[in-house]
C-alpha cells in the first residue's frame, strides 16, 4: 500500500502530501456526497410507521362501514319478506270468507256459516284438502300457524306432514251489518300478527248480498 502519511517524502511539496492523504480517505469511504444522496433515495420510496398505521386505520374504519350496511340491508330484506308473507296471509282469510259467501245461498246461510267469526276473538279458515272446502275453527291466540307441504294452514287443522309453528297467526272477523235498514252487507277483517316489534298486517273488505 502506497504510504500516503508519510511526511517525509522527497519530491512533494507540503500541498501536494496533503493532496495524497485526501486521496486515501476518499478511496477508504467513497465519495460522502454519494453515499447521503443514496441513505436519501432509501428513506424516501419506503413508509414510515405513522403512515403504515394510519393506512391501516383507515381500511378497517371502511371494512366496519361496509359490514355495518350490509348487516343492515339483510335485516331489511328479511323484515320485507317477512312482512310480504303476513299480507298474503291476510287478504287470504278475506278471499276464504268470500269463497264460503259465494257457496251460500243467502245471508241468512252465509252467517250460520260463519258464526265463530262473530264472536269473541274471531276465527280462522282453512282449505280441507281432505274434504276439499273451506272450513272455520275459532281463533286461539296461543297457536300460531303451521307449515305444511301446501302452505300455512291454522293451528287447528293438524294434518300429517306439518311442521313446527310459524310465527304468523290469524284472525279473521265478520260484522254483521244486515240488521240496518236497506243492508245486507257484512264486513270482513283479517289481521295477522308476525312480529311484536311490528304492527298487525291488517286487511279489510266488504261483502254484499241482494236483498229479498
Amino acid at each position: 500500500m502506497k504510504n500516503y502519511f508519510s511526511t517525509n517524502q522527497k519530491g512533494f511539496t507540503p500541498l501536494q502530501i496533503l493532496q495524497r492523504r485526501f486521496s486515501f480517505f476518499k478511496v477508504l469511504f467513497g465519495n460522502s456526497r454519494n453515499i447521503s444522496n443514496r441513505t436519501s433515495v432509501k428513506f424516501t420510496t419506503g413508509f414510515t410507521l405513522i403512515e403504515t398505521l394510519v393506512g391501516l386505520f383507515i381500511f378497517v374504519m371502511a371494512f366496519v362501514v361496509l359490514s355495518t350496511v350490509s348487516g343492515g340491508s339483510l335485516q331489511d330484506i328479511n323484515l320485507t319478506k317477512r312482512r310480504l308473507t303476513a299480507q298474503y296471509l291476510a287478504e287470504e282469510g278475506v278471499e276464504y270468507i268470500k269463497y264460503i259467501q259465494k257457496s251460500s245461498t243467502d245471508s241468512a246461510d252465509f252467517t250460520s256459516k260463519v258464526s265463530l267469526c262473530t264472536s269473541g276473538d274471531g276465527c280462522d279458515a282453512f282449505i280441507d284438502v281432505f274434504g276439499n272446502n273451506v272450513a272455520i275453527v275459532p281463533y286461539d291466540p296461543g297457536l300460531n300457524l303451521m307449515y305444511c307441504t301446501y302452505g300455512l294452514i291454522t293451528h287447528k287443522a293438524n294434518p300429517l306432514g306439518c311442521s313446527p309453528e310459524s310465527e304468523y297467526s290469524r284472525s279473521i272477523t265478520v260484522e254483521d251489518f244486515s240488521s240496518l235498514p236497506n243492508s245486507n252487507s257484512f264486513r270482513v277483517t283479517s289481521t295477522v300478527a308476525y312480529d311484536i316489534t311490528q304492527p298487525p298486517i291488517i286487511v279489510s273488505a266488504m261483502i254484499h248480498f241482494d236483498l229479498p
